[in-house]
């Protein structure tokens, strides 16, 4: 990313076209409503509480699954339960 925050990657990402889903992990509230001007699925506030974070992965991937082509993303996650 170099000099770059995660904010200016999202901005670059959009103005290339890339609608990859972003997920914002802050502690940072400031900063929501540009999470809203590049469209992130969503931003949540540290700490994260695990199911929360689940619930918007779920969603996410529910909404989506006809646009699945038989694609799998696996995230290794450390001390995870």
């Amino acid at each position: 990313m170099g000099n770059m925050n995660c904010m200016e990657l999202a901005r670059s990402l959009r103005a290339k076209g890339d609608m990859l889903p972003i997920i914002f992990i802050t502690g940072y509230s400031e900063f929501m409503q540009d999470g809203y001007d590049v469209e992130a699925l969503h931003y949540l506030l540290k700490p994260v509480d695990k199911n929360k974070l689940f619930a918007v992965l779920d969603r996410y991937a529910d909404r989506h699954k006809a646009d699945r082509r038989g694609e799998e993303l696996m995230i290794p996650v450390n001390n995870v339960q």
